[in-house]
């Protein structure tokens, strides 16, 4: 009996795991079961129809061949006839009456020369919606045939309108058409690509029903809204490796989520792909393919923020969506992976530009320039983080100030890197990428000024000029000449002599060197391979490489205008005039509907609110409340007393109206009542910390020469005041001079420094109250060289949030140090050197508060130098390039040596001593150690990955030798040490846990 019960059961779990076999199997054959139907063939001798719901006219093709033997195609594929279409000529192929929501139809016709295309439009009686306009081949056949492919999903919200199918030749070479094939589809298709090479993402059942819901709610609303909660959960597969990611829709417009290829913002949860963390995914087409992956590398090669960008095909649950284009998103690694550090990025806010023209294109939406809010990305992040929140507030004030002319280019961005990007902007026809509402900066935090970062270079255009001139700038400057609100921006550039001399001599430097030639030549292998990858799709398409060498010949000929017309006073007296004037204008589009795009309401602090008006009207605030209802009522009028075009107030209110959303007002020229949410941060004002140290400096006229271009100290001085020197001035330290700086004053350097004392005269910087705010050099042109020179009690630059982390700061300024001495500082580092080229020889850092000496993005040596009593790390290099030769490290709280962030160092003849960690190697950082002596230490070394962006460590360390040290290593898994010949793989797991959290 039990053996008879056993064989029961042992049949049963068979039985039932073969049922679900071929449930599995059935589900899947279903799934990629071909579930197309044919709804029309013509091989225009004839039409077949399938039975169907659908209603076709077919008036407009057989019976025009018939009755008019002019539109009879000599030549045909199959059959008697074509279909010819002349130059320049519309034919009506057929209406597909009774579509719904949502489906999928494809159209094939083979067309024989020219480049005549198939369109699919929606047939309104008001605008009709082109969804699709195909003149690409996508399959090449005999006697020169070939097959046009168009593919188009109907918007969720579709109206049940008729599609019109005709040909439209916009040449006028004609055209020879024959075997028109008109399917429904179940899904769009797309090529197939192997899983190693493609992003597959896997989408539950419930969240992907999500995703469909926010889409349905975009097409009702006519525009995307994202929140927090508007990602989904997915798994995201890539060469064997698995992620857990989130994913939402990308954009506000609604052509990111037409047809099948939806466009997405990806976040992973853990780790990276191809070192990103955060990054979205679109069409090539919609960036104009190449010409976008191109721009973004000739920006990175010269030292310009953008993007990282590329293609990758992709797959959503096991179904092919074709290739895509994957770019970076806005997040610390932007910058961090192209040297900069951590602080925000800004871009003036898109939202009421996208609502006006969600109401009416042909708005005059350039006043919104004057209105719109100056955003961060990743707000939440930054209100959050009091250092960013902080940051923040001062490029936001940065940025206004220029809008509103209040402050020059110079003392907004930094205008080498400005005028460069504007440069490469014209000479690559990059157009798009500087419309206003395209620019995005980031916020220096070691300048306090405002770079440029490139972004959404091109549309799907390729080169077009979007209102510019070919160069930027090349205003027409007359009585008559009209310009939009927002060409105030670009002329406030050219009032700046110090953008405009950048930004000829980069114009003229690229022109000379034929730069466009020369980055067609170095990206050539890499544009032919990109090009391979997307025929797989975009069958036809080819880089047209003509058009960017056209574009330069172009700039050629106009820039000697240009430069000559930026030369003459009276043109630069009517380009400022002009621009006053612009910044002045009042006449708005008063349509009521768009007044709420003027008003602005921001917290500035507790009981206060400020009120920005880009327009003269008065307003009536009625009441505070949520964005469904007023909650406190009020009766608060907004007068514009001056009658200004733009005007601001702050208004006193109650903790009660505070804490309220939203803000609900009239406005009594229109009787309508308004509603605007509150910005939570302070209005912009024209305060910014760099330009108040320079403003209220002391006077060192004394020590200038303006004939030689220097500032000359010497002798026995005292700063109880900020010590800010001319931009360009060399700054010469003589042999035995004393400077004393208190009070909590800066000395700040805008050019190279001078300082030679000697072994009997040294020259000695120091702070006898200990607050002095850091001696800081920023971007000398010229190398700094500073001997016998001694450093001591000084704190770091930290004035109304313009903070560094450097007692001694050298920023973009190569220096070199013989026999300097840096002591007792009162701050992070002691040595802060960042991207700059540094040497230290015979130099001595003891008594530090926290690191000693911190490179960042460097290159540079270090020889024969000494390190005592070190707060935290001796040396920290990140991202950097070093060597070390021949130094003592004697006492550190933390690391005698830490290599990070992609660093290479090499490290020789070096003894440590007294320390917790002798070296440590992180972030896919590789140390190269000869003869080291590592005494009394914790761990002698430390092997592991910090941030996911980057990657396993590695250290070579040949002839060293470990005295009383507790630990040789810890090796995180995937890092790797070589000692003495002997290869240790890492076991631990998450070490970061254990030392930096």
């Amino acid at each position: 009996m039990k053996n008879a019960k056993k064989k029961n059961i042992l049949l049963l779990s068979k039985l039932t795991g073969l049922f679900v076999v071929l449930f599995i199997l059935v589900k899947v054959y279903l799934a990629f079961i071909d579930k197309s139907k044919v709804l029309i063939e013509c091989d225009f001798d004839d039409f077949k129809k399938s039975e169907t719901n659908l209603v076709f006219s077919t008036s407009n093709i057989l019976h025009k061949i018939k009755l008019n033997n002019g539109f009879l195609g000599e030549i045909s594929f199959s059959g008697k006839n074509s279909l010819k279409v002349n130059g320049h000529e519309f034919v009506n192929l057929i209406e597909l009456h009774n579509i719904g929501p949502d489906e999928v139809y494809k159209i094939t016709i083979l067309r024989n020369t020219g480049s005549a295309g198939v369109v699919i439009q929606e047939v309104t009686p008001d605008k009709p919606s082109v969804y699709r306009f195909q003149t690409f081949i996508c399959d090449t056949l005999q006697d020169g045939w070939g097959k046009l492919e168009a593919q188009i999903r109907t918007p969720p919200d579709y109206s049940g309108n008729n599609l019109k199918i005709y040909i439209w030749n916009p040449k006028k070479e004609l055209s020879y058409f024959d075997d028109l094939k008109i399917e429904q589809l179940e899904y769009m298709t797309y090529p197939e690509f192997d899983e190693q090479n493609a992003i597959c993402f896997y989408i539950e059942d419930l969240e992907f029903e999500k995703l469909k819901k926010i889409r349905e709610r975009a097409f009702d609303k006519g525009i995307l809204i994202t929140e927090d909660d508007s990602y989904v959960k997915s798994i995201m597969a890539f060469d064997d490796k698995l992620f857990e990611t989130e994913v939402r829709f990308k954009g506000d417009w609604l052509d990111h989520l037409e047809g099948d290829k939806w466009s997405f913002i990806v976040k992973l949860s853990d780790g990276s792909w191809k070192n990103l963390c955060t990054f979205s995914l679109h069409t090539p087409f919609s960036r104009s393919f190449i010409n976008e992956w191109l721009i973004h590398k000739i920006f990175q090669d010269n030292d310009i923020l953008a993007t990282r960008y590329d293609f990758v095909p992709v797959k959503l649950n096991n179904r092919s969506l074709g290739i895509y284009a994957y770019e970076e998103h806005f997040v610390k690694q932007v910058l961090e992976g192209q040297l900069r550090r951590e602080a925000p990025i800004i871009s003036f806010s898109e939202d009421d530009l996208w609502n006006r023209r969600s109401i009416d294109l042909k708005s005059k939406e350039s006043f919104i320039f004057r209105s719109s809010v100056i955003k961060p990305f990743q707000q939440n992040k930054i209100i959050k983080n009091d250092a960013l929140y902080h940051k923040f507030i001062i490029a936001q004030n940065l940025l206004d100030s220029f809008r509103e002319g209040e402050l020059s280019a110079s003392e907004v961005f930094d205008v080498k890197q400005l005028a460069k990007f504007f440069a490469l902007q014209t000479v690559f026809g990059a157009y798009h990428g500087a419309v206003w509402h395209n620019l995005r900066f980031y916020y220096n935090p070691v300048t306090c000024k405002l770079e440029p970062i490139a972004y959404d270079c091109y549309a799907n255009y390729g080169i077009f000029t979007w209102g510019f001139t070919n160069i930027i700038g090349n205003f027409s400057i007359n009585k008559s000449s009209t310009h939009p609100v927002h060409a105030s921006f670009y002329m406030n550039l050219l009032n700046d002599t110090c953008f405009t001399n950048e930004y000829i001599g980069f114009l003229k430097n690229y022109v000379e060197v034929d730069i466009t030639q020369k980055y067609l030549d170095k990206y050539g292998n890499e544009i032919r391979e990109r090009e391979s990858l997307l025929k797989h799709e975009f069958l036809n398409y080819k880089f047209d490489d003509s058009e960017l060498i056209n574009h330069l010949q172009l700039i050629s000929q106009e820039l000697d205008t240009f430069s000559n017309n930026l030369s003459i006073s009276t043109y630069r007296d009517s380009l400022y005039e002009k621009t006053k004037f612009i910044r002045t204008q009042t006449n708005y589009d008063d349509n009521k509907q768009y007044f709420n795009d003027y008003v602005k309401f921001y917290k500035n602090k507790p009981e206060q609110i400020s009120v920005s008006i880009a327009h003269k009207d008065n307003i009536t605030i009625i009441g505070f409340g949520n964005e469904k209802e007023i909650k406190v009522s009020s009766n608060i009028e907004v007068q514009n007393t001056n009658n200004q075009n733009t005007f601001k107030t702050n208004l006193s209110i109650s903790s009660e109206q505070l804490k309220q959303d939203y803000i609900y007002y009239r406005n009594p020229i229109h009787d309508t009542i308004y509603k605007s949410k509150v910005i939570q941060w302070p209005a912009p004002t024209t305060y910014n910390p760099r330009n108040d140290i320079a403003n209220n400096a002391t006077d060192i006229s004394s020590f200038i020469n303006h004939e030689k271009r220097e500032v000359r100290f010497n002798g026995n001085i005292s700063f109880n005041n900020h010590v800010y020197t001319p931009i360009g001035y060399t700054v010469i330290i003589e042999a035995g001079t004393n400077i004393d700086i208190t009070n909590n004053s800066a000395f700040i350097i805008n050019s190279n420094i001078i300082a030679k004392g000697t072994l009997n005269n040294p020259i000695k910087i120091y702070s006898s109250d200990k607050t002095a705010n850091g001696f800081t050099i920023l971007q000398a042109e010229k190398k700094s060289i500073l001997e016998y020179t001694y450093f001591d009690n000084l704190n770091t630059l930290d004035y109304n949030y313009w903070t560094l982390t450097g007692a001694v700061t050298f920023y973009e300024a190569d220096v070199e140090f013989y026999n300097c001495q840096f002591t007792n500082n009162h701050c992070e580092d002691m040595l802060n050197t960042i991207r700059c080229d540094f040497y230290l020889e015979n130099c001595l850092i003891e008594n530090t508060y926290g690191d000693s000496h911190d490179s960042d993005f460097c290159t540079g040596t270090l020889k024969k130098c000494t390190f005592k009593n070190n707060g935290n790390d001796a040396i920290d290099f990140s991202t950097s390039i070093a060597t070390m030769e021949g130094c003592n490290i004697i006492g550190a709280e933390d690391k005698g040596i830490s290599v990070g962030e992609n660093t290479q160092a090499t490290i020789k003849d070096v003894n440590i001593s007294a320390v917790n960690i002798g070296i440590a190697s992180k972030d896919l950082s590789h140390a190269d150690v000869v003869n080291c002596d590592i005494n009394e230490a914790k761990y002698g070394f430390l092997l592991l990955q910090k941030k996911p962006e980057f990657g396993p460590a590695t250290i070579t360390a040949e002839d060293c030798t470990l005295t009383n040290v507790w630990t040789e290593s810890l090796i995180e898994r995937y890092s790797t040490l070589i000692l003495n010949g002997k290869t240790y793989k890492g076991k631990k797991e998450k070490l970061k846990a254990l030392f930096y959290e």
